[in-house]
């Protein structure tokens, strides 16, 4: 190889390592706990984010027909709004940039490379 393949190869290796780097960052994080939003939430803050239904209807409908209870021993006691909470898993806002940001980095090293080699490739004459 010559000399000006090499030095143009060097810019390669920040690219693999961000890359890299960044996408062992998003592997890692689909092993911790931690993505799910601090503390519980109502479910008035679900709104647009999901819907869940129960025997086809929505949940807020059946909390508020009181058609949803618990049983407590012998008794039943009807379910309101405020007796549900739920959690978010975060895993998909936290892994989006290092999987993005080491996508587009491997890519552009690989386009590097391919661009360094096939311009510095000697031609031979037709």
């Amino acid at each position: 190889m010559n000399l000006p393949r090499v030095r143009m190869l060097l810019f390669v290796i920040p690219l693999i390592f961000i890359g890299i780097t960044s996408l062992g960052r998003a592997a890692y994080s689909f092993q911790q706990d931690y993505h799910w939003t601090p503390g519980l939430r109502s479910l008035d803050e679900h709104q647009g984010k999901f819907e869940v239904y129960v025997r086809g209807e929505t949940l807020d409908h059946a909390l508020q027909d009181g058609r949803l209870a618990v049983r407590n021993g012998n008794n039943w006691a009807a379910l309101s709004k405020s007796d549900v909470t739920i959690r978010y898993n975060q895993i998909d806002r936290v892994t989006r940039s290092p999987l993005l940001i080491g996508v587009g980095c491997l890519s552009a090293a690989l386009t590097w490379i391919y661009a360094v080699l096939l311009l510095t490739r000697k031609r031979t004459p037709a």
